[in-house]
C-alpha cells in the first residue's frame, strides 16, 4: 500500500488515545452482556422465570454477538470502522431504552437481549481491528491485552451500579436503561469527537508499521511464515492452514473460559465439598486474574518473545491443562493460587492472539477477519457452557465435563503449536 513520502521515527503518541477510547467501547459490550446477571433476581421475580430461562437470556446476548460478528467486517467496509462503532453504540442505547417501554414477557426480553448482542458484535470485532493497526508490532500484543483486560472491570462496574439503581427505587428496566443509555451516549460522543482511523490520519496507510523504520517493525522472529503474501479475502484465508488453526485456537479458548466457569464451581462444591461461602470467596478472587494476565500475556509476546505470538498461546493452554489435571487433588491451602492461574491462563493468550489478524492478513481485510474470528470465539462460548452442563446432567458426574474440558484444552494447545510452524 502506498504511503507517499510520509515516514515516522516512532509510533505516534495518539495511539494511546486510541487505546483509551477502545477500552471504553470494549467495556460497553460487556456491561450490556452483564445486564441479565446484575438484575437477575428482579427479572426472575417479575417474569416468573427459572434459572435456566435466565441463563438463556444471557446466552441470547452472546449469540447475538457471535452471529453479528460474521457481518461486522462487511458493514465496516461499507460505512467505515468509525461509523460502525457509532452505529453499534446507537443500537446499544436504543435497546437499553426499549426495556422501559417494551412488554417484559419472556419473548420480548429474548429479542432485546439478542439485539444487545447485535450491538456488541458490531463493537467488539471492529474496535479490536481499529486499535491493532495503531500500534507497532513491538507493542501490539500488550496494547490489545491491556484493552481486553478490562473485560472483568466492565462486569464489575455493571454489578456495582445495578444495585444502586434498585436501592434508589428504580425498576430494573429503568436502572439498566439509565446505566447503559448514559454510558452509551457518552462513549458515542467521545468516539465521534476524538477517534481517528489510521488511514484518515495517514492517507494510503493501512497499518502504522508501514510508516516506521524497519528496525522497529521487523518481525524476523514472528510466527508469520511469509510476510509478502497476506490474504485479502476469505477465499485466500481459508486456503491458509494457519487460519484454520487460529479458528481452532480461539474456539477452544472461549469454550475453556466459559467451561471453567461451569466446571470449577462443581469441582469445589461436589468433589472438594467446600461450602457455598468458601466457593464464592475462592472464585471471587479469580476476577483479578483477567486484569493481570491479559496485559501480561501481551508484554511477554511483545518483549520476551520479540513479537512472536504462538509461544504465549502455547503457555496459556499448557498452564490451563496442568491446573485442570491437578485441581481435584490440590490441598485447600493452595487451591486459591491454582485457581488464580487456571482462570488467568486463557486471558493470557488474548493480546497475542488478536495481534494475528493485523500481522497475518492484508490491512484491508483485518476487520473482516477479526469479526469472523470473533464469531468463532463466541460460538465456542455458547457451545461450551451448554455442552458441559448437558454432560454433567447425563452422567451425574463432575468428572465427565472436567475430562472433556481437558480434551478441548489439549486441542487448543495443539492448535497453538501448529500456528508456530
Amino acid at each position: 500500500m502506498s504511503t507517499g513520502n510520509i515516514t515516522l521515527n516512532r509510533a505516534p503518541a495518539y495511539r494511546f488515545v486510541v487505546l483509551a477510547i477502545g477500552i471504553l467501547v470494549y467495556m460497553q459490550t460487556y456491561m450490556s452482556l452483564q445486564l441479565s446477571s446484575t438484575y437477575g433476581a428482579f427479572i426472575q421475580m417479575q417474569g416468573h422465570l427459572s434459572v435456566t430461562q435466565l441463563g438463556i437470556l444471557y446466552s441470547a446476548c452472546i449469540l447475538g454477538i457471535a452471529i453479528t460478528s460474521i457481518f461486522t467486517g462487511s458493514v465496516s467496509a461499507k460505512i467505515g470502522g468509525k461509523n460502525t462503532i457509532i452505529l453499534g453504540l446507537a443500537i446499544q442505547v436504543i435497546i437499553a431504552l426499549s426495556f422501559t417501554v417494551v412488554s417484559s414477557n419472556y419473548s420480548s426480553l429474548m429479542v432485546l437481549r439478542f439485539l444487545q448482542g447485535v450491538s456488541g458484535g458490531l463493537l467488539q470485532g471492529t474496535i479490536l481491528g481499529l486499535a491493532a493497526v495503531w500500534f507497532p508490532a513491538s507493542e501490539r500484543g500488550m496494547a490489545l491485552g491491556f484493552l481486553q483486560g478490562f473485560f472483568g472491570i466492565a462486569l464489575s462496574i455493571m454489578t456495582f451500579l445495578g444495585p444502586l439503581t434498585t436501592n434508589a427505587g428504580l425498576s430494573w428496566q429503568v436502572g439498566g436503561a439509565a446505566i447503559l443509555g448514559v454510558s452509551g451516549v457518552a462513549m458515542a460522543i467521545i468516539f465521534f469527537l476524538f477517534f481517528k482511523e489510521v488511514q484518515v490520519a495517514y492517507p494510503g496507510v493501512g497499518i502504522i508499521d508501514e510508516l516506521l523504520p524497519q528496525a522497529e517493525t521487523a518481525q524476523a522472529a514472528s510466527d508469520v511464515s511469509d510476510n509478502s503474501v497476506k490474504p485479502k479475502n476469505f477465499g485466500e484465508a481459508f486456503r491458509l492452514p494457519r487460519f484454520w488453526l487460529m479458528m481452532g485456537s480461539t474456539f477452544c479458548n472461549c469454550f475453556t473460559s466459559f467451561g471453567l466457569a461451569f466446571v470449577i464451581p462443581l469441582l469445589l462444591s461436589v468433589q472438594m465439598k467446600l461450602s457455598a461461602a468458601q466457593t464464592t470467596a475462592l472464585l471471587g478472587a479469580t476476577f483479578f486474574s483477567t486484569l493481570i494476565a491479559s496485559p501480561l500475556g501481551g508484554w511477554l509476546s511483545d518483549k520476551l518473545f520479540k513479537s512472536k505470538r504462538s509461544p504465549v498461546v502455547i503457555i496459556g493452554y499448557a498452564l490451563t491443562l496442568i491446573c485442570l489435571l491437578i485441581i481435584p487433588k490440590t490441598p485447600i491451602a493452595i487451591i486459591g493460587v491454582v485457581l488464580f492461574i487456571c482462570f488467568g491462563a486463557p486471558p493470557l493468550m488474548n493480546g497475542p492472539f488478536w495481534c494475528l489478524p493485523a500481522e497475518e492478513f492484508d490491512p484491508s481485510f483485518i476487520i473482516k477477519v477479526t469479526g469472523f474470528l470473533t464469531f468463532v470465539t463466541f460460538i465456542g462460548g455458547v457451545i461450551g457452557g451448554a455442552l458441559l452442563g448437558y454432560m454433567a446432567d447425563v452422567t451425574h458426574s463432575v468428572f465427565a465435563p472436567l475430562y472433556f474440558l481437558v480434551g478441548i484444552v489439549t486441542v487448543g494447545l495443539l492448535c497453538g503449536i501448529g500456528i508456530k510452524k
